[in-house]
C-alpha cells in the first residue's frame, strides 16, 4: 500500500508542474482571473470600448469573451492619429516551459465600406513582464501596411466551434519566431499573456472605426520535453520500488 501512495503522489506533482494553464481561459467564469485595461491616444475622437464575457459565442464550454474597439468623432489629418486599445489580460506567471499559446477568435467586424485612407482596425496577441513586451498580430483590416497579420500569411486553421460558428484556429510559438525580435526582452518566468482590440483614425473628416471579434479557449502549451523528463522519473522510481 505504501508503494502505491508513494506513486500517486509523484503523479499528482509531476502533473501539476507542468501545467501552464492560464485561469479561466475559456471564459466560463466571466472574467475570473483577467483584468481589463482601456488605453487611448487624442482628444479629437471619443471613444468606445467591450470586454464583456458573451454566452452568445462559444467555440467549446458555453461562453467566450466578446471585445471591441471604436473611435469616433471628430477629425484628425495625417500624421497625426487617434487610437484605442481594449485589453484583457492573464494573471502574471512563470512561462517558461511554455511552447506556444492556441486559441480561437471569431466574427472580426470592422467597418464595412471604410472611406478611401485614414483608417486602422486590429486584433494582436500579446505578452508583457509589466516593463517590456511583444505582440503578434492576428487579423487586421488597415489601409497602410500594418505589418503581416497571420490571417494574411496563413497561418491559421479554421474549425467549427460548438455555437456551429466558424472560428479561426491559432497556434503561435512561445519565441521570436511567433512574437518577434521584441521577446528576447520579455521576463517569461513572470509574464502575462493578453489579447487587444484597436481601432485607429487619421481621417480628416467625422467618422467611426471599430475592431471587434470574440475570442475562446486561450491555452498555454507546454514544452513536450519536460513531460517526457517527468515522466520518466515517475517510471524509474516505480522500477525502484519493484526491486
Amino acid at each position: 500500500m505504501k508503494k502505491l501512495i508513494t506513486v500517486c503522489l509523484i503523479v499528482v506533482i509531476a502533473t501539476s508542474f507542468v501545467s501552464a494553464d492560464l485561469i479561466n481561459g475559456g471564459f466560463e467564469s466571466g472574467m475570473a482571473g483577467w483584468t481589463k485595461q482601456f488605453i487611448t491616444h487624442g482628444s479629437d475622437f471619443s471613444y468606445i470600448n467591450e470586454l464583456d464575457p458573451t454566452t452568445s459565442y462559444h467555440y467549446s464550454g458555453g461562453s467566450a469573451l466578446w471585445g471591441k474597439a471604436t473611435v469616433y468623432g471628430n477629425s484628425v489629418g495625417w500624421p497625426d492619429d487617434e487610437w484605442t486599445q481594449a485589453y484583457a489580460w492573464s494573471a502574471s506567471q512563470n512561462l517558461s516551459n511554455v511552447t506556444s499559446v492556441q486559441l480561437h477568435l471569431t466574427d472580426f467586424v470592422s467597418n464595412t465600406n471604410p472611406p478611401s485612407w485614414g483608417y486602422g482596425q486590429e486584433i494582436f496577441l500579446i505578452i508583457s513582464d509589466g516593463t517590456n513586451s511583444a505582440s503578434v498580430l492576428l487579423i487586421d483590416n488597415h489601409e497602410h501596411p500594418y505589418g503581416t497579420s497571420l490571417v494574411e500569411a496563413g497561418k491559421y486553421t479554421t474549425s467549427i466551434g460548438s455555437d456551429g460558428r466558424s472560428w479561426y484556429d491559432f497556434d503561435v510559438s512561445f519565441d521570436t519566431t511567433g512574437f518577434g525580435a521584441e521577446f528576447s526582452g520579455v521576463n517569461i518566468s513572470n509574464a502575462k499573456v493578453g489579447i487587444y482590440w484597436e481601432a485607429v483614425s487619421w481621417y480628416n473628416a467625422s467618422q467611426t472605426f471599430w475592431a471587434g471579434a470574440a475570442v475562446d479557449d486561450i491555452k498555454l502549451i507546454p514544452e513536450p520535453a519536460t513531460i517526457a523528463l517527468l515522466s520518466l522519473g515517475v517510471l524509474s522510481l516505480i522500477r525502484r520500488k519493484k526491486h
